[in-house]
């Protein structure tokens, strides 16, 4: 009985931290505004302006990756969840 209740809480316990570890496949929940443009309950990778500055405002749960070059190529910075920033040769943002 108590290799049985052993066994019991193993398994309750792999199945527990296997629940808790599970990422979500979906998108940030809230709005990212591109150069004026919103993208909501935004999910991948956004061109944006190109020459000059980027405005970035982040209104979502997630952090939002500004790159120099089209297709989220050569990292820039971040714009953290509910802020905002204007980014010199900002071309694309990623967020998940």
């Amino acid at each position: 009985m108590r290799r049985v209740a052993t066994v019991l809480g193993c398994l309750a316990a792999a199945g527990m931290l296997a629940l808790g570890t599970t990422t979500s496949a979906s998108a940030a929940d809230g709005t990212l505004w591109i150069d004026g443009t919103a993208h909501s309950n935004p999910h991948g990778c956004f061109e944006a302006g190109g020459a000059g500055t980027t405005s970035i405002i982040n209104n979502t749960d997630a952090v939002a990756r500004v790159f120099g070059e089209p297709h989220c190529q050569d990292y820039l910075g971040d714009v953290r969840p509910a802020s905002g920033r204007n980014v010199r040769g900002g071309r694309s943002v990623l967020i998940n």
